[in-house]
């Protein structure tokens, strides 16, 4: 093989399903910020909204979820590489896979808002989704 070769192969082994993985938590996880917050404030415009115990705990789930399944499978792959005894630089590079994702996808998810093309309209339906639950209500006046 010449060195063209083994460069695309270096390549597609960087760009494999864990790096979309690593890009679409975030993305996700900025989502449901985005609706929790517009939800709670009715979209920055209107009477806020409080939530309810339930709605507390639902949320808390809906928030801390994609989180915890993010580093999960980032510790869970770094614990594989440390079974099979391998180098540094596969730790190294699980990291700046880690990195790298987690900001393409937030730079997706704010650019995607920033256009204003696809993104509002699934903020939108899951901000709609919890405001018309019993996760929230009126505030006493």
């Amino acid at each position: 093989m010449n060195n063209w070769e083994m460069s695309v192969i270096k390549i597609k082994k960087f760009f494999s399903w864990v790096l979309l993985f690593y890009m679409a938590v975030p993305f996700i996880e900025c989502i449901i910020l985005t609706a929790a917050a517009y939800a709670g404030w009715n979209g920055f415009g209107g009477v806020t909204m409080e939530y309810t115990k339930k709605g507390e705990q639902c949320v808390g789930v809906l928030i801390f979820f994609p989180s915890l399944l993010f580093l999960g499978v980032l510790v869970c792959r770094l614990l594989r590489f440390h079974c099979e005894k391998k180098a540094a630089g596969f730790y190294i590079m699980e990291l700046l896979r880690c990195i790298i994702g987690a900001g393409i996808g937030i730079a997706v998810f704010c650019f995607l808002m920033w256009c204003d093309v696809l993104m509002p309209a699934a903020v939108r339906i899951l901000q709609y989704r919890i405001e018309n639950s019993d996760w929230m209500h009126y505030p006493i006046p």
